[in-house]
């Protein structure tokens, strides 16, 4: 594995990382809210797990621009063009902004911003799960 593929999948894990955020957030609501009364201390176990997710959000978000950075950095330096890439870090981009607009400008989790925030989250997980096998070189 190549310098190159390694920040990539670093990228991609941070990504992934970041996700959990809204995946971990829905099973509560979709599950663990239902069973909560029967299974309390699994439920509190639960909670735990999704308050770290969340506190660790933008720190993951952070981290997998700066490796998506580091990576189209790397590519660029020998001459390797991606349109899949510069997509994905686009979107990767417009989504990390978002998100430090809402927490540190707005400072609430209400409004327009958060659909984009999740729209653009969407569309660079998608991105990047296109850019993995079809790299469209330049």
């Amino acid at each position: 594995m190549g310098v190159a593929s390694f920040l990539g999948w670093c990228t991609a894990a941070a990504v992934l990382s970041t996700l959990m955020n809204f995946v971990l957030k829905q099973v509560s609501r979709d599950y663990v809210k239902a069973i909560s009364a029967r299974r309390p201390s699994f439920a509190s176990a639960y909670r735990n797990l999704v308050r770290l997710v969340v506190r660790t959000h933008p720190v993951f978000g952070f981290a997998a621009l700066a490796a998506a950075l580091a990576h189209v950095s790397y590519a660029l330096l020998h001459g390797i063009v991606s349109l899949t890439g510069a997509a994905t870090l686009v979107l990767l981009c417009a989504c990390v902004s978002l998100g430090a607009f809402g927490r540190y400008v707005v400072q609430r989790p209400r409004g327009w911003w958060i659909h984009l925030h999740r729209a653009a989250a969407l569309l660079a997980s998608l991105g990047l799960v296109l850019h993995v096998p079809l790299k469209a070189f330049v």
